[in-house]
């Protein structure tokens, strides 16, 4: 009996769970419509506005980077050793030619300046008696109080004398020219961009002290593939861009070197640009080389839809609009450029905002 008793609770179970699952399928919905029978819907084109796809020839340019580099940079270095005593100019100051930048120790100068002159004075001296005692022999020959041979002498000793007199001299001026070079002034107009020592270090010969570079000349230097640098020409016109900047300009191609670097197959092209505030040596810069036009097939961007990472549009053909999944590449502005699910000729829905 309990046996019996078991079984009516089971099979009691699983009626109850089958029932359910049949009224979760819609088994006791009356004008139940089996799956897959209702037609398929397509939303009515009606009036939607639709923008025809269509090939644009559009231009293509290649970018190549580079730095902005003066055309003129100038070392300034000491002409002789010394200590300096004072610069009076720092990185970003603008100098005109012949500012004092840089004054430098001249005591000994000045005092060999000073030896100089005297030695001068000391060979002036000398070469006046000689002139003197030339004249006095002349005058005596001629009553022949002397020998021939004793005027003969005081004409060389005032020979030597002038000699020793123009050399005392040339010193002097050697003295003058070596003082000059402890005051060192701006050979060009400029600004000061480096500076390499300051007050109480010792300046030598060819080290340089400042660094200066001609903002009127500023250009681009940059590195261009080989197999683009045959599309460039002296005086053609580029565009450029600095980004430090966010400037854009029209610069002048002055020079193409005529060798290109093994290592990365490219050539340096230096483009000048015109004067900018806030454009220094050293920044990052880009150049535009134009290429052949290319054809795109385009549409407007407010045709795609992107759902995730997938981009779709929807056509209208045949009175009836279809929904397709696209792959688009370059932008330009408000266009899209379409590489695949779409042909020319195709009507393009746009999208429209909704009202507010």
């Amino acid at each position: 009996m309990k046996l019996v008793l078991n079984l009516i609770i089971l099979f009691g179970g699983l009626a109850v769970l089958v029932g359910l699952l049949l009224w979760m399928q819609g088994s006791f919905t009356p004008d139940r419509i089996e799956p897959a029978l209702l037609p398929e819907a397509k939303a009515e084109a009606a009036d939607v506005p639709t923008v025809t796809a269509a090939y644009r020839t559009m231009d293509q340019t290649a970018e190549a980077v580079g730095s902005i580099q003066s055309r003129s940079t100038t070392n300034v270095a000491s002409k002789i050793l010394a200590t300096i005593l004072s610069i009076n100019v720092r990185p970003g100051d603008t100098v005109k030619k012949g500012d004092l930048l840089i004054t430098l120790d001249d005591r000994d100068l000045r005092a060999r300046m000073q030896q100089s002159r005297n030695a001068l004075e000391a060979a002036k001296a000398t070469y006046d008696k000689a002139v003197r005692d030339r004249q006095r022999y002349e005058a005596l020959l001629k009553t022949q109080s002397v020998t021939q041979n004793a005027y003969d002498e005081m004409v060389s000793a005032e020979r030597i004398a002038q000699a020793r007199l123009e050399q005392a001299q040339e010193q002097v001026n050697e003295a003058e020219v070596m003082l000059s070079y402890a005051r060192i002034y701006a050979p060009v107009d400029g600004t000061v961009i480096e500076k390499f020592a300051d007050p109480g270090d010792l300046a030598s010969p060819g080290k340089p002290l400042l660094t200066m570079y001609d903002p009127t000349n500023l250009r681009v230097e940059a590195a261009v593939r080989e197999q683009l640098s045959g599309r460039l020409k002296i005086g053609q016109k580029l565009k450029v861009r600095i980004d430090a900047v966010n400037k854009e300009m029209e610069g002048t191609v002055n020079e193409i070197v005529p060798s290109a670097d093994p290592a990365s197959r490219s050539v340096i092209v230096k483009v000048e640009i015109p004067r900018e505030t806030g454009i220094f040596p050293g920044m990052f810069g880009r150049i535009e080389i134009p290429l052949d036009p290319v054809k795109y097939l385009v549409i407007p961007r407010a045709a795609i839809r992107t759902v995730g990472q997938l981009e779709f549009i929807t056509v209208k053909k045949d009175n009836q609009m279809e929904t397709r999944a696209v792959r688009t590449g370059r932008r330009w502005n408000g266009d899209i450029e379409i590489l695949s699910g779409l042909t020319e000729g195709e009507h393009v829905v746009i999208r429209q905002e909704p009202a507010a």
